[in-house]
């Protein structure tokens, strides 16, 4: 995988997060990130909570990109608070 952009948007329309899957309504400042990968461009957008987690993360367990909600799914008590002082976690 290869960065080809990264920067902080204001978003024109709802987004979700790619770390946790949460809807940011228009308005929002959210983090993008370009990628090429196996001959396809994608663009994500992350939330200032799953971005700080991916900073503090072993620059090798970042490599191979996540999957939708990979964050908000494996995160430890640590992180988790990140999200609660937010509230950015909600139960079912």
């Amino acid at each position: 995988m290869e960065f080809i952009r990264s920067s902080e948007v204001k978003i024109r329309k709802p987004h979700k997060c790619w770390g946790c899957r949460r809807e940011f309504p228009i308005g929002s400042l959210l983090k993008t990130s370009t990628c090429a990968d196996m001959g396809k461009i994608s663009t994500t957008y992350w939330c200032d909570v799953c971005d700080t987690i991916i900073s503090k993360m072993d620059y090798y367990d970042t490599q191979d990109g996540f999957s939708f909600g990979e964050i908000i799914d494996n995160i430890n008590d640590e992180d988790k608070k990140l999200y609660e002082n937010k509230n950015l976690l909600t139960t079912p």
